[in-house]
């Protein structure tokens, strides 16, 4: 097994063995404190703040994803995780053009990534596969796709969609585990679960054809 796909076969054994302690330990006074603290005793407006400007530097978004879907619901949750994404996508963008930029392309580096510059003059099918497929962290993802040198219009327009349309289901994961909604909860997860294996596998089916083709050329 590559590499890769060790550490993405890891990650989902540990988001399925979290899921499954949360699953039992649902109905523990721990876990209520939990709820009860999220809910009541952090401040909505701290909780936007920390959810807008935390990501940007790196902090991963998903589970903020969850806790919103908890704290707000499902409904509002979705709509609070939709309108933060342009805050990300617009800081991201900004960063990456100033003197900072140094500094992404050393993490990226450093992180084993490298910006996808065949993007810049076909920003199509090429960017939906790099926003949609498993790899790069969302915040990375938006860093790399900002120092391709798309203009503004094209890369918070494709990004914002795609990515919002991927972040829809952690809401939902996270508002029907709050509500103990476990047919949803399981749908959703499913999903999750075999949509992301079935994107790792198309990313490397992808990936050996191109090499494929660049060898015969």
């Amino acid at each position: 097994m590559s590499n890769p796909a060790l550490k993405y076969s890891l990650f989902l054994a540990l988001i399925l063995a979290l899921v499954g302690a949360f699953t039992v330990f649902q109905g523990q006074e721990p876990v209520k404190d939990f709820y009860a603290f999220l809910r009541q005793d952090i401040h909505p407006g701290l909780f936007v703040l920390l959810m807008a400007s935390l990501p940007v530097l790196g902090i991963p978004y998903s589970p903020f994803l969850v806790l919103s879907g908890i704290k707000f619901g499902t409904a509002w949750g979705v709509v609070l995780s939709l309108l933060v994404m342009p805050v990300h996508l617009g800081l991201c963008y900004v960063i990456s053009k100033t003197f900072f930029q140094t500094l992404i392309l050393k993490i990226v580096e450093n992180r084993g990534y490298s910006a996808p510059g065949f993007l810049t003059d076909k920003p199509g099918k090429l960017v939906l596969l790099f926003l949609i497929a498993p790899g790069p962290p969302y915040v990375m993802k938006n860093y790399l796709l900002a120092l391709t040198g798309l203009s503004f219009i094209s890369y918070m327009g494709l990004a914002w969609a795609v990515q919002g349309l991927l972040a829809l289901p952690v809401v939902v994961l996270g508002g029907a585990a709050s509500q103990q909604r476990w047919g949803l909860f399981g749908l959703v997860l499913g999903v999750l679960v075999l949509g992301s294996i079935g994107l790792q596998w198309y990313k490397r089916r992808w990936n050996g054809k191109r090499k494929a083709g660049s060898s015969e050329g």
